[in-house]
């Protein structure tokens, strides 16, 4: 058996070493046409060449499969939500210039019987917008409960949908659940409304383009305190999803919020009222009573 084996492996390497020489003769014959100072490196490097492939292609067939590994995961650069935040800030405080800072010393929140005053005031201007663009609280907190801190602590929005009167056609082209109207320090006209109602995070706000600079710095003065002063008020909306037609009741009960498929309501009425949402349920009282600085509720 063992004579067999050792007649067998001596055969293999008689055909190794005929590949072998036979390769080296046709490099030798292939070195002859080539300068003669780059022949003798010309064929070393093809013995060698060949002589690896044929012992590999050997080894290989005598060795079973190789079973490949599973692949691991390697961290990298953007594998952390912080680091993706903190890298998104510098290139947008590089790339952009920072707001001058600014101080809300008085606001004045529009009525919805004082709409007029506030166009005849501020609406000959163009306007700049500001959206949800951020990783911070402000840009990343549900809408729902932004809408519970701008009624606790500004009291009732100056337009809800159902202040369209049955113009349910133009609602449904230019849907906004709900929009404040403010004047800043006297002169600076502020809008805050939805993103995309009870589905979005954050808040949209718009200004006169002339203080279009200030706007993420008055967006921060302003708003802010919606995230640093917990004060929700009860509320209720009509709101409709515009590539589905479906309307929906939105609010705050003063302790759950919902978010409820109704059929669409008559516009030609008055806006929703608290009961509609959940029986039995009166209006909060808000934590904090307004400063001499700011105005009352109307």
């Amino acid at each position: 058996m063992s004579s067999v084996s050792h007649l067998g492996n001596r055969t293999v390497w008689k055909r190794i070493g005929a590949v072998v020489y036979g390769t080296f003769l046709a490099a030798v014959m292939l070195a002859a046409s080539v300068p003669h100072d780059s022949v003798a490196q010309d064929i070393v490097e093809v013995y060698r060449t060949q002589r690896f492939r044929v012992i590999s292609s050997r080894v290989a067939a005598r060795q079973r499969p190789i079973t490949p590994r599973q692949p691991n995961d390697l961290p990298v650069s953007l594998d952390t939500l912080a680091l993706w935040q903190a890298l998104q800030n510098r290139s947008t405080d590089q790339g952009e210039p920072s707001s001058p800072p600014i101080i809300v010393e008085r606001w004045t929140r529009t009525p919805k019987l004082l709409q007029n005053w506030f166009v005849r005031r501020f609406g000959s201007g163009s306007w700049v917008y500001l959206g949800a663009n951020r990783l911070e609280p402000l840009d990343t907190t549900r809408t729902q409960e932004l809408r519970a801190g701008l009624q606790g602590h500004f009291g009732k929005p100056t337009v809800v949908l159902a202040d369209e009167r049955g113009k349910a056609e133009l609602a449904e082209r230019n849907v906004t659940q709900f929009q404040y109207w403010f004047a800043l320090n006297d002169s600076i006209p502020l809008l805050v409304m939805d993103v995309n109602g009870p589905f979005e995070r954050g808040l949209v706000v718009a200004t006169d383009e002339v203080y279009g600079a200030l706007l993420p710095a008055i967006k921060k003065a302003f708003l802010d305190r919606l995230i640093s002063d917990p004060a929700r008020d009860a509320y209720v909306d009509y709101y409709i999803d515009v590539d589905t037609g479906q309307w929906f009741m939105t609010g705050y009960d003063g302790r759950d919020y919902v978010l409820r498929p109704i059929d669409r309501p008559d516009l030609g009425l008055s806006r929703p009222v608290l009961s509609t949402l959940v029986p039995d349920v009166e209006p909060g009282v808000r934590s904090e009573t307004q400063s001499s600085q700011t105005s009352p509720k109307r």
